[in-house]
């Protein structure tokens, strides 16, 4: 991996192959590993020919052996993707928003002006193509902001339901477009949290579900509360989600495979899950298991069962404000 001979590692010390300004890291972190207190690291190391390699260290110290047992694997491809990602983002969020945002004002107000009708319907339909493109970058300013731990959390007691219910009426558009239905639960249940974070992330499970639903079905959010927390729920009956993309889909830029996921950014579940995390709480997704009667209607008194579509599941905290001063 390095280029060095053996007899050349031997006895070396580990400061003199690392980064320069990691050569006190390495040395640390080597001794918190054979404290067992550290014992997975990342590093960056010199190779013989004076390049340098991003190494991921898993270690475990042996007692009996009085010996450090290390697995070090070669990473650097890895990073330099993520830093093409990252440079991606930062360049789509820092160089578009503000062009986007003057079309946006520009088309908005050009609408208003004595237009024909042909005009008009041209120009709104503009207008909500920009308004779409300054959503994805808003995504993806969010996502960055998140991700880089600057989240502001601003938690109050609200009610979930009637976060869920906004959340609905956000989308009654795309809802009627579908002809799907929402089934929203009812009642009140109060929770410590942050109203517009819930509120995004909810919006993000509900405008997935509807996006990959066939006309006419149905998709159900149920809350309910055990212990100390609550869980939230948004069950459709779409294509679902295969078992080995079911932890991936909350990575960036990541998609379960369909024709309907390039209409999204990849984002929208990559918040979600740091969203439901500041909180001290989860998300993840499972196979929907409905039910149907003799005739394949939808029956929820029927004893059987058949998988379709995808449940996904927030579980937060009811009193997240100890959570978060904990973490």
């Amino acid at each position: 991996m390095l280029g060095y001979l053996p007899e050349e590692l031997l006895n070396k010390p580990m400061n003199t192959i690392a980064s320069p300004e990691q050569s006190l890291l390495a040395d640390e972190y080597i001794r918190n590993a054979i404290a067992g207190s550290e014992q997975l690291f990342e590093l960056k190391l010199r190779k013989r020919n004076g390049e340098f390699v991003e190494t991921r260290w898993s270690c475990i110290w042996s007692d009996e052996d009085k010996k450090l047992f290390c697995v070090v694997q070669d990473i650097s491809e890895e990073k330099a993707i993520e830093q093409l990602k990252q440079d991606f983002a930062d360049m789509i969020s820092h160089d578009l928003r503000s062009p986007l945002m003057a079309m946006s004002n520009s088309l908005t107000l050009g609408a208003k002006g004595e237009l024909s009708q042909e005009a008009r319907v041209s120009v709104e339909a503009s207008a909500k193509n920009v308004e779409k493109l300054i959503a994805l970058v808003n995504d993806l300013l969010d996502f960055q902001k998140q991700k880089a731990g600057k989240m502001q959390l601003k938690l109050e007691r609200n009610s979930l339901p009637s976060i869920v219910r906004e959340a609905a009426d956000l989308l009654i558009e795309s809802e009627q477009h579908k002809s799907v239905e929402l089934v929203l639960p009812e009642g009140e249940l109060l929770v410590e949290c942050d109203r517009n974070k819930i509120l995004q992330t909810v919006v993000n499970l509900l405008s997935n579900a509807i996006k990959f639903s066939e006309a006419g079905s149905k998709v159900t959010v149920k809350i309910s509360q055990y212990e100390d927390n609550v869980s939230l729920s948004v069950s459709d009956t779409g294509p679902g989600v295969p078992e080995e993309f079911r932890t991936k889909i909350f990575e960036p830029f990541e998609q379960a495979p369909s024709a309907r996921a390039r209409e999204g950014t990849g984002l929208g579940l990559a918040i979600c899950k740091l969203v439901a995390e500041a909180y001290g709480g989860r998300i993840f997704v499972e196979a929907n298991q409905i039910e149907r009667d003799g005739d394949g209607k939808y029956d929820q008194s029927a004893k059987s069962k058949e998988t379709s579509g995808s449940l996904f599941v927030v579980e937060l905290p009811v009193n997240a404000r100890h959570k978060v001063v904990d973490a």
